[in-house]
């Protein structure tokens, strides 16, 4: 069935309760300006009316409890910001119109089953909270999300969110866990490196080639230059430094 342009945009403006400009364009996804009260809707071939209404739904939400307030940006990247408004208004929206309920659930469905996130041959276990987090809350009734007990604590959080201030405090909250986790993993990766680098050290080290002996030369010269002077076990001692670098780093995240 034609998704009939004209009806959607009155549909917009009567749950709005207001004239806004709705606009139908080519874009990836729905959006709305706080600011200009512009509504825009993609021109999408394949997608029904199901899906059409939760768009002018979602969207709406915004334009009924989404305030023109920027204060939050030198604090909140805007991904972690939008993570949690589209949780709050979606909430919101359908609790004004509660038939809007089973709308959004069937049209989640449908972009589910159509790959619409993009997760097909994806281990969403490891996509950040942040992303998980937004999956929760649009299409967690058709997807296992794991989630640790640190984890669910700020799900619980975001699912209470009921003002623009809660969202604000939440979404910083979730931002500094996620930024956290990301210091972890880059800890781990390089810890990992480095013990690779051991390894391939202690292997050039037994071989008499001469091409492997010229590259124990350079990074012997390599870890003088990060003020290793010992002339015995110069790399011994590069990467005890380089232990000694990566356990402070813990420790600055642990506390």
């Amino acid at each position: 069935m034609a998704v009939q342009q004209e009806i959607k945009s009155q549909l917009a403006k009567l749950l709005a309760t207001e004239d806004i400009v709705v606009e139908h364009k080519s874009c990836e996804t729905a959006q709305y300006n706080v600011h200009t009260r512009v509504l825009t809707l993609p021109l999408w071939e394949k997608a029904s009316n199901e899906v059409y209404d939760m768009l002018v739904g979602h969207e709406v939400g915004h334009a009924l409890y989404t305030p023109d307030e920027w204060d939050w940006q030198d604090e909140i990247p805007h991904q972690f910001m939008n993570v949690v408004e589209d949780a709050r208004i979606e909430k919101l929206i359908k609790r004004k119109y509660m038939g809007l309920a089973k709308t959004f659930y069937r049209a989640y469905n449908e972009l589910q089953k159509k790959d619409f996130f993009q997760l097909d041959g994806e281990d969403v276990d490891n996509f950040n909270l942040a992303d998980r987090a937004n999956l929760h809350y649009k299409v967690g009734s058709f997807l296992d999300i794991p989630f640790s007990d640190a984890e669910k604590e700020i799900i619980d959080l975001i699912g209470k969110c009921e003002t623009f201030a809660d969202t604000k405090r939440v979404a910083k909250v979730l931002y500094e866990y996620c930024k956290e986790e990301q210091k972890k993993e880059h800890l781990h990766k390089l810890k990992t490196f480095l013990e690779k680098q051991k390894i391939f050290f202690f292997r050039i080290s037994l071989s008499d080639d001469k091409e492997a002996i010229e590259m124990k030369d350079r990074l012997m010269d390599a870890a003088k230059m990060f003020g290793v002077q010992s002339e015995i076990n110069t790399m011994d001692a590069f990467f005890a430094k380089l232990d000694s670098t990566i356990k402070q780093l813990e420790a600055t995240i642990d506390n």
